[in-house]
């Protein structure tokens, strides 16, 4: 991380003194797994002065002369702190730079992500990626609660309390109404197990993506980590799209619908005609629009998961106007250095090894008339659509966890009602 402060504030003090606390629990106990490690220029006096009085650790680096042309932004050029800063991160390969809280350089986010493969942040955000940094080496870690060797079971309950404290609240209540073993468990299960498990796979995707940004940046254009990230992508959006499932048949127990648990689903005639009679409240969390739209959506990305291929993300390129000839093919190749194949003739297995080769660099030549990145196909109503479900990431676990907390506040009210009635007030 590129500390580009040159006064730092009391809230930048106080994160970087929790980054800190990090800090010290990776040297203790995960050495030569992952370190977080602060690059300070050494004109920045003032600054090396406070870290240093605060015990923080950094190393110096000597500023660079603006020259960020090599680097082929033309916004970024065109501003002499943004390409004084664009070219000591590219020349020290820094993974975020760090900016004073409502900085100028802050506008200049899209070509720094984009196009250097760099994460722009305050010191405010700062927290947040190293948490995301760190988890993704299977280290639970949060600031929330700073526990050294905790474990995933407990983590999350702990570092998201505002994702967790009404499914918390709510089996406190459940305990209280004593409501049966099979409608504690529906809900013990998803507030235990499917809950965290989205946050794990969340946060490991959004990992991934900061590696390929570092291997992009570092000259690695060829490690896309597509295969840890489809089976990321795989897992999740069949977690996610059961949310709905899930959290019907919970309901379906709360209100005592008295259904068969193959007659429950989110979308099932059945359990809405049921649900409407019992709860109208109810009915209308599971049937707006932004909801039916969502389990749309998130339906397609599960049946491709579980019925109909993998979500593997993939790019969609412009149709070439003549196939790559085998001369083009075997250029390329050696201009990959991997010509050395081709005098191994004698080898029997060589000739399967350069037909993959070959389909490689078919696919590579192709791919540099690239319209469209990261993206599946799905259709929904007879229409197709391309969608980036890496991108999408973040604003799905939300949307499903505003779905979660929608219904279980619901469930909460209905309970509560039940117990006022029972106790006779």
């Amino acid at each position: 991380m590129l500390v580009w402060l040159n006064q730092i504030t009391a809230n930048d003090l106080a994160f970087l003194d929790l980054l800190e606390h990090l800090r010290i629990y990776l040297t203790v106990r995960h050495s030569g797994i992952c370190e977080v490690r602060l690059l300070v220029p050494s004109n920045f006096a003032k600054t090396l002065e406070i870290l240093s009085s605060a015990n923080i650790s950094f190393t110096i680096i000597d500023p660079l002369t603006a020259n960020s042309a090599h680097l082929g932004v033309p916004s970024i050029n065109d501003h002499h702190e943004a390409s004084e800063l664009a070219t000591l991160a590219h020349g020290n390969r820094v993974d975020c730079v760090v900016v004073p809280a409502e900085s100028p350089l802050l506008a200049f986010t899209p070509a720094f992500v984009n196009d250097l493969q760099v994460l722009i942040s305050d010191t405010s955000f700062l927290l947040r990626l190293s948490e995301f940094f760190v988890r993704g080496f299977d280290i639970p870690w949060t600031y929330t609660r700073m526990i050294w060797d905790g474990t995933w079971s407990t983590m999350y309950q702990l570092a998201e309390p505002s994702t967790f404290a009404a499914p918390m609240a709510f089996l406190n209540l459940m305990r209280a109404k004593k409501v049966s073993v099979n409608v504690g468990e529906t809900a013990r299960s998803f507030i235990h197990n499917r809950l965290p498990q989205l946050c794990f796979a969340r946060d490991r995707l959004i990992w991934l993506e900061m590696q390929r940004a570092a291997s992009t940046r570092d000259g690695f254009s060829n490690q896309k980590y597509a295969f840890e990230i489809s089976y990321q992508l795989n897992f999740y959006y069949i977690n996610l799209f059961g949310s709905f499932d899930h959290l019907a048949l919970l309901v379906n127990g709360i209100f005592s619908l008295g259904l068969k648990e193959k007659q429950v689903g989110a979308t099932y005639a059945v359990f809405l005609e049921k649900l409407a009679q019992v709860s109208p409240q109810m009915n209308t969390i599971f049937t707006k629009p932004s909801a039916l739209d969502l389990i749309t959506r998130l339906a397609q990305l599960r049946n491709l998961s579980a019925h109909r291929g993998s979500v593997s993300p993939s790019k969609v390129v412009q149709k070439s106007d003549r196939e790559p000839t085998l001369d083009e093919l075997d250029a390329y190749i050696r201009d990959a250095g991997q010509g050395w194949m081709f005098e191994e003739l004698r080898d029997p297995g060589i000739q399967q090894l350069i037909s993959l080769a070959r389909q490689n660099a078919r696919i590579a030549i192709l791919e540099r008339n690239t319209l469209f990145d990261d993206v599946v196909m799905i259709e929904i109503k007879g229409k197709s659509f391309w969608i980036n479900p890496i991108l999408d990431t973040s604003w799905n676990f939300r949307q499903v966890l505003d779905f979660t907390t929608d219904v279980i506040k619901a469930c909460s009210l209905y309970l509560e009602a039940q117990l006022t009635h029972e106790n006779g007030v």
